[in-house]
């Protein structure tokens, strides 16, 4: 009886050990959502250099080739940038500024599905990069005056079962590939509430016939 008893303790700590997780792990931050978060610290600089430059001034973007990296950046820079006169298009020529992007990536990496605990619910280590590199050319004097290579990154953990949520986005490159699942996770833990599930209805049956 004593160790049915412990037995159902250890049960019950762990059952309210993954309730714990579950609520912790209920609010999450979309992939699309940080990538906007990390553009918008990338551009404190280029925004300080078109303080300097004026916002009476016409700046003309150009990307170095067509991509959805580099979609989302132009709707990321005409939200920030509201204020400024940008234009875009290959054949404007009367424009003050070039703000030219090179490079552009923008990843989402999944590096790791894992438990937090023996029985706690299986999370996702994700890891979302912005990288590019951009510079301001005068147009009057044919000069770089500024140029930035950017690098930034936001690393943290999601619950599996939200993935769908986490990914909700028309652009590809807020989705990742997950990473198999080690040994331990895919089979020994499964097998392990298995069989300890067995040993507790096993158990049970037991005490109630002596």
């Amino acid at each position: 009886m004593r160790l049915f008893t412990l037995f159902c303790i250890v049960l019950l700590t762990c059952t309210s050990d993954i309730y714990s997780q579950n609520n912790d792990n209920s609010v999450f931050e979309r992939n699309i959502d940080v990538f906007s978060r990390l553009l918008d610290v990338a551009f404190n600089e280029l925004e300080n250099q078109l303080v300097i430059s004026g916002n009476d001034k016409l700046y003309l973007l150009r990307f170095s080739k067509e991509s959805e990296e580099n979609d989302f950046l132009l709707l990321k820079l005409k939200q920030r940038f509201g204020t400024y006169k940008l234009l875009t298009g290959n054949s404007i020529d009367n424009a003050d500024y070039d703000i030219v992007f090179e490079n552009t990536k923008l990843k989402t990496n999944y590096k790791d599905i894992f438990s937090s605990s023996f029985l706690g619910s299986k999370k996702v280590k994700r890891k979302i990069e912005v990288r590019y590199f951009n510079k301001l050319i005068d147009n009057s004097t044919d000069v770089e005056i500024y140029s930035n290579t950017i690098n930034e990154s936001y690393e943290d953990d999601f619950l599996l079962e939200n993935l769908e949520q986490v990914e909700n986005s028309s652009y590809d490159f807020a989705k990742g590939q997950l990473p198999e699942e080690s040994l331990l996770e895919k089979v020994l833990i499964p097998a392990v509430v298995v069989a300890a599930s067995a040993v507790a209805i096993i158990l049970f049956f037991v005490i109630r016939s002596k």
